[in-house]
């Protein structure tokens, strides 16, 4: 199951980062609110607030994080060859 993952990165037990592409906003949509609520962070891979409208943008690249820090870096590579460095809010 998909969401296992994301689980483990909520829960903080087993894993630290999930990142993910192509996915449909069925398989992501109900994780946000479990990993950010959790004091983790989840976006798309341009940082960007995962929403139902967003998914057009995101394409359903994910990137979840148990922390602000790893967060921060796991989106840095991640755009490292799409452009200019990400402005985080």
């Amino acid at each position: 199951c998909d969401c296992y993952a994301y689980g483990l990165v909520a829960s903080g037990f087993g894993a630290d980062l999930v990142v993910e592409a192509d996915l449909g906003i069925y398989d992501y949509c109900a994780l946000v609110p479990v990993v950010c609520c959790a004091g983790g962070r989840m976006t798309d891979w341009e940082g960007r607030e995962l929403t139902l409208q967003s998914h057009e943008f995101s394409k359903g690249r994910v990137v979840a994080a148990a922390n602000e820090a790893l967060w921060r870096a796991a989106v840095e590579v991640l755009r490292r060859n799409d452009g200019p460095s990400p402005k985080f809010s």
